[in-house]
């Protein structure tokens, strides 16, 4: 059960960090376009939904003309590609830092039962 836990945390970590290299990333690429052509290049979140549709060759009707959720795809489309994956990120680093802290005061009761019972034995 244990090593069970400490998997679901690294990975919890490895999405974090993946998830921050990746907003760095995004971060990074429009800064170096904005510094080659002097115009900054926005990426949104709805630039993902696009991304991922690659076998259309063109992007998805609800990204062009949102007939429906209009409220989110403006949402959507305001949010920065790099601030969305930071987020997620920070998102990823709650349950796997909840889970580090439960582990280790798992591990200091299990460490302070095993001193009580070894004081038990030299007591008697």
């Amino acid at each position: 059960m244990y090593l069970f836990v400490r998997i679901f945390e690294r990975i919890f970590y490895c999405l974090y960090f993946g998830f921050c290299f990746a907003g760095i990333g995004v971060l990074g690429h429009q800064t170096i376009f904005y510094l080659r052509k002097s115009a900054w290049k926005p990426l949104s979140v709805t630039v993902i939904d696009g991304l991922l549709h690659l076998n259309r060759k063109s992007p998805p009707d609800w990204l062009l003309d949102p007939q429906d959720w209009i409220g989110l795809h403006n949402l959507l489309d305001r949010t920065p590609l790099s601030l969305a994956l930071f987020l997620l990120g920070l998102v990823c680093v709650v349950p796997a830092a909840a889970i580090e802290a439960k582990l280790g005061e798992l591990k200091r009761h299990r460490e302070m039962l095993k001193d009580e019972s070894l004081t038990k034995q030299q007591q008697e």
